[in-house]
């Protein structure tokens, strides 16, 4: 009897022994040799077992017309499907590309793909794509699905911002695609810009909840100085508005710091309460916002840096250390020394020249490098750390696209 419980136990050990995590990592790579001029990308799976790198495969190459635009931040589905900004559908198992017509993802609902087309505030079409049936088809019934601006969290309301001269409106969207009275009538500017700025300003917004949200004003130091709506609603002389907002300006260069004040507003009781301040920002080359990271927090993004917004407790917390996801967190602030050092379970791993745009899974780190100090908009390749191996793999790479993600086989 002993005799079987020992053999038996060989077995379930060996069992459990043979078991081996497969995990692919999905990168696009610029090919040079298209005409010399790297418009378009391979799709490629660099394949690990147990941690280590094992070897490469090609999903979709440079055939397939694909650009780096095109599939920079795209999603993936079910470890299995990648879905482009721009509506394409990319099957990893089959290596196919299902669907190629631009349109833009609406939402996923299990195996069906709801994208739509906007062509005015009055018209957009609806698409409905079927995983199982590979059939894309337009949704005949729009009932639910009329929405613009930035959706909440349950799809019945749409916000959308529209810029009167000085400031921005905020208008409000129920899911009959009926505009509601302007709910917020001035939201100001924007982003305060540094004149090295290349961007647009923009209000940050992000939905709370289905009935709350966020968004930022911005102030001046400067209290007194006056707003632009204001100046345009009394002066009755164009060109003394102009001659004031360049004076504002030049001001608020000199000053060259403002004061983000965070409301939440209550889409049912059309009511706003002020969460929090932060205060001495610099002026911006790039718009401030929002984000959710992985683990549902509100993430405020500004010149000054970032912030974990507690909005029950109305404080923020200052982020040394951005999240990435599965207990990966990387250096937010660029040392010149060493660039970001990375962390898994709160416990450095190793310090990189990087940017923090990284890509994880579970015990699974990635992200573009490259020598210390060098530009990092021509990166070396990618860096990978597992914590089976616990060690950084180098994937040497001459023109890297972008990172896509991971899947686990």
């Amino acid at each position: 009897m002993l005799k079987y419980i020992i053999i038996g136990l060989v077995l379930i050990s060996t069992c459990f022994a043979s078991v081996h995590r497969h995990n692919s990592l999905i990168v696009a790579e610029y090919d040079t040799k298209d005409r010399g001029t790297g418009d378009y990308v391979n799709l490629v799976l660099y394949h690990f077992a147990d941690g280590r790198l094992t070897s490469k495969d090609t999903i979709l190459d440079v055939t397939s017309r694909i650009t780096n635009y095109e599939l920079k931040n795209s999603l993936l589905y079910k470890d299995r499907y990648v879905i482009t900004p721009v509506g394409h559908i990319i099957d990893i198992q089959t290596k196919l590309m299902l669907k190629r017509e631009r349109s833009r993802l609406y939402e996923t609902r299990g195996d069906s793909l709801i994208f739509y087309k906007f062509f005015s505030p009055e018209y957009t079409e609806y698409y409905i794509y079927d995983l199982n049936k590979k059939y894309y088809e337009k949704v005949k019934d729009y009932a639910g699905l009329k929405l613009r601006g930035i959706l909440s969290p349950n799809h019945k309301w749409g916000l959308e911002f529209e810029r009167t001269p000085f400031s921005s409106e905020l208008l409000l969207y129920d899911s009959t695609y009926n505009q509601d009275t302007i709910i917020i009538s001035d939201c100001g500017i924007g982003t305060p810009m540094s004149i090295y700025s290349s961007v647009f300003p923009k209000v940050p917004l992000c939905w709370f909840d289905n009935e709350n949200f966020l968004y930022v004003s911005f102030e001046s130091i400067d209290s007194n100085i006056e707003e632009p709506a204001l100046m345009f609603k009394e002066s009755k002389s164009r060109d003394t508005v102009l001659a004031k907002i360049v004076d504002r300006l030049e001001l608020f260069e000199d000053e060259g710091t403002a004061t983000a004040i965070i409301h939440k507003f209550n889409i049912k009781s059309r009511s706003s309460e002020i969460i929090m301040e932060i205060d001495s920002i610099p002026l911006a080359c790039s718009n401030a916002y929002f984000y959710s990271d992985s683990d549902g927090s509100i993430i405020f993004v500004c010149s000054k840096g970032t912030y974990d917004i507690k909005v029950e407790d109305k404080k923020d917390r200052y982020f040394k250390f951005k999240n990435s996801g599965f207990n990966f967190s990387i250096e937010v602030e660029m040392n010149p020394e060493y660039g970001r050092i990375i962390k898994y379970q709160n416990k450095e791993i190793g310090r990189v020249w990087c940017d923090y745009g990284s890509k994880t899974t579970d015990g699974f780190f990635s992200v573009a490098y490259g020598d210390v100090g060098s530009n990092l908009g021509y990166p070396k390749g990618v860096l990978v750390w597992n914590n089976i191996t616990q060690k950084w793999t180098e994937i040497e790479i001459n023109w890297l696209s972008s990172i896509v993600g991971w899947i686990e086989e």
